[in-house]
């Protein structure tokens, strides 16, 4: 799980940095070397006269920074003691130790000795956080020390010394010539096989000590928090984000079914308002109804039957109304009927009858006046007659 968070940090594409001296001019030798299919490819190689130039290639990539300038010194001793401490005297008697930064690669029978003061060191890895991120840093020649594990040559060529890998002092002098050179399949000139060994140091455990590997130790760590917390707070955002917009979709698709229940709810009440309002008309005017013939029916029972008790035969009625309409019933409007009226319409066959019955009428103790509104013949020769009855009170 560790070796898994360690590869997402450092991600696939690494850079390499290897300040150096050469006739008396500093230079730096720049290298973008990607992982592919599990392969390394050098992607990008220069070499810069100044660290203007340089930082025109600024970069995010874990970098590696190997420091093989005039401020590196770096010597060879006879032997591999265990002591760092010790070897480092044994190279540089008089050396104030606590004023330098110093590496060392122990051979079969030799160690390599690299030192530089501190001040320069740390101004420099300053310098740097303005275009690169230093993930791994190594002095002098003890980066090639990663390369043996690898099949190399008897002697590799730096940009400023030749390194005898035979002989138990491996720094010979002499002007290194370009050369090209295989490692693991990969060819890679001599002008960037310390950078290439940076970039190893990245991916690859290395073999060298000293109080640089305590630095390099806490670069890397702060490199893989930085970065992480980057790759966190990105991913962070991305799934806030996404949140939010799925929050968006289901509140966008909610809120329409809710509008749509809304509006289903409004026409609802809207009909349930207009039935309600209904119901109400038709109990008031069920009242209303109530109201005019509840009084009246006993008394328009009882008022009928006597008037058609004694009806002679030559009488036909043909309509009888009892408390007559005073006019057309319209909605909302209050039912007026012609109080203690009574009227009646019919056809006659004997004009005696008619004349006898509208008597006998008349003496009947409830009424108090009989009016003949009219009496004759119509269009077919009938005769018709109508009539009205004033109720008393």
């Amino acid at each position: 799980m560790a070796a898994r968070v360690e590869n997402m940090l450092l991600g696939k594409q690494y850079v390499a940095l290897e300040f150096f001296s050469l006739n008396r001019q500093d230079k730096i030798a720049f290298l973008l070397v990607q992982k592919k299919k599990n392969e390394l490819v050098i992607a990008q190689k220069e070499i810069y006269n100044n660290i203007e130039d340089l930082f025109l290639q600024k970069s995010k990539f874990p970098t590696a920074l190997i420091i093989n300038n005039e401020h590196v010194l770096q010597k060879e001793v006879l032997g591999t003691d265990s002591s760092d401490k010790k070897l480092l005297h044994k190279a540089f008697p008089n050396l104030q130790a606590d004023d330098f930064y110093y590496e060392i690669w122990r051979r079969d029978t030799s160690s390599l000795v690299a030192i530089c003061r501190k001040t320069y060191v740390d101004k420099l890895l300053t310098d740097m956080e303005d275009g690169f991120r230093v993930a791994a840093i190594s002095l002098g020649n003890c980066a090639i020390s990663v390369l043996s594990q690898f099949e190399l040559p008897p002697a590799l060529a730096t940009n400023t010394s030749i390194l005898d890998l035979d002989q138990e002092n491996i720094i010979t002098g002499g002007l290194p010539e370009n050369k090209d050179y295989t490692i693991n399949e990969l060819n890679v000139p001599n002008t960037h096989i310390l950078a290439f060994s940076g970039v190893l140091s990245l991916l690859l455990p290395t073999a060298t000590t000293g109080s640089l590997w305590e630095l390099g130790t806490i670069i890397h760590e702060t490199f893989k928090q930085k970065t992480f917390f980057e790759k966190g707070l990105k991913t962070a955002i991305v799934v806030i984000l996404t949140l939010l917009l799925i929050n968006f979709f289901l509140f966008s698709h909610y809120f329409k079914k809710a509008s749509e229940i809304a509006e289903t709810v409004a026409l609802n009440k809207a009909g349930i308002e207009n039935i309600t309002r209904i119901k109400k008309r038709i109990k008031d005017k069920e009242q209303r109804l109530e109201s005019f013939t509840g009084a009246t029916v006993s008394a328009s029972s009882l008022a009928i039957n006597q008037l058609v008790k004694d009806i002679p035969a030559s009488l036909l009625l043909s309509s009888i109304v009892y408390h007559p309409l005073e006019k057309k019933v319209k909605a909302d409007e209050v039912i007026m009927a012609t109080d203690s009226l009574i009227e009646i319409s019919g056809s006659s066959l004997s004009n005696l009858a008619f004349t006898n019955w509208v008597e006998s009428i008349e003496k009947m103790n409830w009424v108090g006046k009989v009016t003949i509104n009219s009496f004759g013949k119509d269009a077919e020769g009938n005769t018709v007659f109508s009539i009205s009855i004033t109720v008393q009170k």
